[in-house]
């Protein structure tokens, strides 16, 4: 019985090695065992045909890659590039097998870097995709803002108006009760004081008059270099800031910041504005502060 199972499986079990004999263990496995050259057929294949050859990339590898990732007129070329890289190494003894991994290796290797590219890609257009839904959310704030600018520039205008009528009618209500108030005290005693009064505005009038005209000179002789030298002043000295802080308040203007102090120096108009100051308008609250 064991005679017969062993005659059975000896002609119906068939069992193909296939060897590589460039491999450095081929002679060694060889010599190991005989029975390969007692038991065996041997057939030996030194190459493929072209044919098999061009057919193993459109087998093996374009199989799992797409018309869109490579299309058909770039497939032909593409196998006549990788047959020619490995007729280049058959002198240095490549073989079949080699080709076959190194088909299966470019295979990896586009997979890996189209997958790359195409993870790139997604990654890209979604950057593409928030930047454009941010530039829209830009422009759409910008109307909003502009809208609303232009909505704040007429509430400020008109509040500006209102604040400067109100400004205008304080003053007016301040000049007027400052007015009635002086009447009131002066018109008793106005008509007796009134004579003596005179004379002695005469007499300080003739006193004064020669300190008026050489102030006025004086004034008359500030040059234009001479006011621009204080303006560039970072911080005055304390005799220019007194002096100036002084004439001011004396033309009614009560912001003494050196910044309003360089504005009126910068007007051009500043010494015909003090040769021409009413003295008249100095209230005694502006000479008190003063």
């Amino acid at each position: 019985l064991f005679d017969f199972f062993t005659a059975r499986v000896r002609s119906l079990l068939h069992v193909a090695l296939l060897m590589n004999p460039s491999n450095p263990t081929f002679v060694h496995r060889c010599e190991s065992n005989p029975a390969l050259y007692t038991r065996c057929s041997m057939i030996w294949q030194a190459g493929w045909s072209q044919a098999a050859m061009e057919s193993l990339p459109r087998e093996t590898v374009f199989r799992e890659i797409d018309e869109a990732q490579l299309p058909e007129p770039q497939r032909g070329p593409l196998v006549q590039s990788m047959l020619a890289i490995h007729r280049m190494h058959e002198p240095r003894g490549g073989t079949p097998r080699q080709y076959t991994a190194f088909c299966d290796m470019w295979r990896q290797v586009f997979l890996a870097e189209r997958a790359q590219q195409t993870d790139r890609i997604d990654k890209l257009r979604g950057g593409l995709t928030k930047l454009t839904e941010a530039a829209r959310e830009v422009d759409k704030l910008q109307r909003v803002a502009t809208e609303q600018r232009a909505e704040l520039t007429v509430k400020q205008r008109e509040a500006d108006a209102a604040m400067e009528q109100i400004q205008k009618s304080m003053e007016r209500a301040v000049e007027r009760r400052g007015e009635v108030e002086t009447l009131q005290q002066k018109l008793s005693t106005e008509e007796v004081e009134m004579g003596v009064r005179k004379k002695k505005v005469e007499a300080e009038l003739e006193e004064v008059q020669p300190l008026l005209e050489e102030a006025k000179r004086a004034v008359s002789g500030i040059n234009k270099d001479n006011l621009n030298e204080i303006r560039s002043l970072k911080m005055p000295p304390e005799p220019i800031r007194d002096v100036l802080e002084g004439v001011l308040r004396l033309m009614g203007n009560f912001d003494t910041s050196w910044i309003s102090m360089k504005r009126f120096l910068g007007n051009r108009s500043v010494k015909e504005e003090i040769l021409n100051f009413d003295s008249r308008k100095i209230t005694p609250e502006i000479r008190q502060g003063v």
